[in-house]
């Protein structure tokens, strides 16, 4: 699944839902997915749609915010302890934001 390009079905202030391809993403509720370089946490899952609860700092602090219907984001899966080293590794979720 890594680098694979999906659409936006709907956004509100505080989760947004990805069309699936249908069995492309294996992952349950509770599992992490990379979306345009944003970690994120399924919240809800079907068979063809997934949807992500976002906080404000990530809404403000990422394109997540510029996100509409039919948008086209990346999904990449988790990186597994057990797995060869060379994707991306999930370093976390954001926080907050920080000022100089």
């Amino acid at each position: 699944m890594n680098g694979v390009s999906l659409t936006v079905i709907e956004t509100t202030a505080t989760t947004f839902t990805v069309g699936l391809i249908p069995h492309t993403l294996t992952h349950t509720i509770g599992d992490s997915i990379m979306i345009d370089g944003v970690c994120l946490t399924i919240t809800t899952k079907t068979a063809t749609e997934a949807t992500f609860d976002v906080m404000v700092p990530t809404v403000m602090t990422t394109k997540i915010g510029q996100y509409q219907p039919g948008t086209r984001v990346n999904l990449e899966k988790a990186m597994l302890a057990t797995d060869r080293f060379d994707g991306h590794f999930v370093l976390g979720h954001v926080d907050s934001d920080a000022n100089n």
